[in-house]
């Protein structure tokens, strides 16, 4: 179970205990130096928290680590908050009584010192942890990397439609963008945005159309110079050995100057425009109605890479999500199927919504089942944790790749939406002041309006496909699986009883209880 790391909890307390008022509290309380020495151990246990992130999910012991600091980071912003309270209120009522100043300071002095012996013994555990610091704050999942070929798999079920009208893209020589335009696939994770692609890519015209075709799996890492020889070992058929990149850029040209190419950059994450500025520098010397497709799970890439409107990909069919699966859960029966499994069979694809890896997942399951107890139970039970059984890869953890892959600030916003009832059409402004109720939106100046950079929240989270606009346009809605992960996450980073006891304010913790 993994804990969830109090970054914008911890960064308030740390900005209210070094502001001028702040100070001026302490010093009324006779707090001051206490209070900074607070701040300094703070400080130093944020420096470790990205990597100690990281580290939870293999390590027992960092886990332990941060429920630990949880419970400590809520107890400081407690003081911190009661702190500026009993200010307050001794401003609006005037000169308290000296017995009760008395005993308010000693009271503070006591807490204050509880925490910084719990503080004391977390800092001393950092190095035995092997926790490092790190000032990179949007952390990523550290699992094993992702790759994807152009070889086309014969069970792609479903997107003859979609694969038609990307075909016709490629082949409409005319753009804005140049001899070279880039188009691209946009969807959720483990939508077929690949399957999609290699339909495209194996298709008879676009092969009798292109001089030349090139697919490069590019997934978290956009290193130029990697992804220069990746690309230039495509279009060789051979392996790049180690080339200066001024020798890989010669040769590239040489195999792609003057032609005609069809270039596949798949499962691309990097939104920096000036790292796709660099490597489309390479790519620029094709003939007119050269092409480049991308795949992204997010909108944003694809606007970085010049693609105004990107081919948002949509979910099967019934009919198609139920071939798929049927094909999978009872492809070597033969015609012999318990009708009753095909009932509840049918209950389960629903519950898919036509995600290709979700169907994929629930039929190669449901494949080693021959009961129908079985498949009763299963139905019954929860989906996604169900995936987490199976062996093979799975739309839970493909969908938790896309949440890690979200900065810090943002994962708490999103898990937040698990409050939310599935199906649920939600206001944009309404969730942004939520999200400011909740502290969860931190201004970097106070020229910052909070409003305004709840907005650009919303609109990474939009980009990413964590929300989608309504039926209606008139607001906003979560996928129904999108909306299961949000609550498997908040599930494991908030046991409602100890989230209540240490931070009675937390409204996850309210609905999940």
């Amino acid at each position: 179970m993994a804990g969830q790391i109090p970054f914008s909890i911890l960064e308030q307390v740390l900005t209210k205990l070094g502001s001028l008022a702040f100070q001026e509290i302490g010093l009324v309380c006779c707090a001051r130096d206490d209070l900074k020495k607070l701040g300094n151990s703070l400080s130093t246990v944020k420096a470790v928290l990205v990597d100690a992130e990281e580290k939870q999910e293999q390590s027992d012991a960092v886990r332990i680590w941060i429920g630990r600091l949880q419970d400590i980071v809520y107890e400081a912003e407690e003081l911190v908050d009661e702190m500026a309270t009993h200010d307050l209120r001794g401003m609006v009522q005037g000169q308290r009584k000296v017995a009760t100043q008395i005993w308010f300071r000693l009271k503070v002095g006591h807490r204050i010192k509880d925490i910084r012996e719990k503080l004391k013994e977390v800092e001393n555990e950092i190095s035995s942890l092997n926790l490092e610091k790190k000032i990179i704050i949007d952390v990523r999942d550290k699992s094993s990397g992702r790759e994807t070929s152009s070889v086309l798999k014969p069970d792609i079920i479903g997107r003859e439609k979609d694969k038609e009208k990307m075909t016709l893209s490629l082949l409409n020589p005319t753009s804005s963008q140049g001899s070279v335009s880039v188009n691209a696939i946009v969807g959720i994770g483990g939508l077929g945005k690949t399957a999609l692609a290699q339909l495209v890519y194996n298709d008879e015209k676009v092969k009798n159309y292109f001089e030349k075709k090139m697919w490069v799996c590019v997934s978290e890492e956009f290193e130029v110079k990697l992804l220069v020889k990746k690309i230039l070992g495509s279009a060789t058929n051979s392996e790049v050995l180690n080339l200066e990149l001024e020798e890989v850029h010669i040769r590239l040209k040489g195999n792609l100057e003057g032609k005609r190419y069809l270039l596949v950059l798949d499962d691309v994450w990097n939104d920096d425009q000036k790292k796709w500025d660099d490597l489309k520098a390479y790519l620029l010397v094709g003939a007119p109605g050269s092409k480049i497709l991308v795949t992204t799970r997010c909108t944003r890439v694809a606007s970085v890479m010049g693609v105004d409107s990107p081919y948002v990909l949509q979910g099967l069919a019934d009919n198609e999500a139920w071939d798929l699966f049927e094909k999978l859960a009872f492809g070597e029966w033969g015609g012999g199927v318990n009708p009753n499994l095909i009932k509840i069979g049918r209950v389960m694809v629903k519950k898919c919504k036509g995600v290709p890896l979700a169907i994929r997942s629930l039929g190669s399951l449901m494949s080693l089942k021959t009961k129908e107890s079985e498949w009763s139970s299963i139905l019954e039970s929860d989906l996604l944790k169900s995936f987490q059984t199976s062996e093979n890869e799975n739309v839970l953890s493909v969908l938790k790749l896309s949440y890690y892959h979200l900065p810090t600030y943002l994962r708490q916003c999103f898990t937040y939406c698990a409050m939310f009832p599935k199906d649920y059409e939600f206001d944009k402004e309404t969730l942004i002041r939520l999200w400011i109720a909740q502290g969860y939106i931190v201004c970097s100046s106070k020229d910052d309006d909070l409003e305004d950079i709840g907005d650009q929240y919303f609109n990474e989270l939009l980009c990413r496909s964590f929300f989608h606009q309504s039926e209606s346009m008139d607001g906003y809605k979560m996928h129904d699986l999108i909306h299961d992960l949000a609550q498997s996450i908040a599930k494991e980073v908030l046991c409602s009883r100890e989230c209540l006891r240490r931070n009675p304010s937390c409204i996850l913790a309210i609905f999940f209880e």
